[in-house]
């Protein structure tokens, strides 16, 4: 359910014209932010608080809540793009997501065997990230760079999906509890969203 609320957010921003012409002004920045600020809190919340991942309908509400506030993000940022790149995107999301979930479901190889290149990789790409804020902050057209860590980005994503489909799966050396199932929901859902964000940064056409 939390795909469909993103699905409907998204929609409304890129089909209804006053809503998109909204998301691209300034009041709309202070919005993303406030959404970006209850995603992160409410993300180190079900982390770290056992009862609020576990206890119905507590668990049910915070992956809504957190739903809807990464909506909002991923809604702006369709604003910003065509509606044909965008479906290209969704297409190029549909088959990365299933190859990744048959693969990871037939391989006989732990993914968790990657944590640590994949540990690195998360920290080149901060470190990276940072660079191209300070980069873009001073020249303005930091376009490769911004296209590197995209893509950078996207498979890094792709690769925490394939670990996060096989925790859930089970019959690894770590796996998640059954009693987890909405923590394991909310991993796979941001995994997806990420990587179709991503996506969206490296195929996606800026109207106008």
């Amino acid at each position: 359910f939390q795909l469909l609320i993103v699905v409907a957010e998204c929609c409304v921003a890129v089909f209804v014209q006053s809503v998109n012409d909204w998301m691209k002004t300034e009041t709309s920045l202070y919005f993303m932010g406030g959404a970006c600020l209850i995603f992160l809190i409410l993300y180190f919340a079900i982390i770290c608080v056992k009862p609020l991942r576990r206890s119905f309908p507590l668990n049910i509400i915070t992956a809504f809540l957190m739903a809807a506030s990464l909506g909002f993000l991923v809604a702006q940022l369709c604003a910003f793009f065509t509606v044909d790149s965008i479906l290209l995107c969704v297409g190029l999301l549909v088959v990365s997501v299933f190859s990744i979930a048959l693969f990871s479901c037939q391989t006989r190889f732990d993914m968790m065997n990657c944590v640590g290149v994949v540990i690195l990789l998360t920290m080149y790409l901060f470190w990276i990230g940072l660079f191209s804020f300070g980069y873009l902050f001073w020249f303005a057209d930091a376009y490769w760079m911004n296209m590197m860590w995209s893509v950078i980005a996207c498979t890094l994503f792709m690769i925490y999906l394939a670990i996060d489909i096989q925790m859930i799966m089970g019959g690894r050396r770590h796996s998640i509890s059954p009693e987890e199932y909405v923590y394991a929901a909310v991993q796979i859902f941001i995994d997806v969203v990420y990587i179709f964000m991503y996506l969206l940064q490296i195929f996606g056409i800026v109207k106008n």
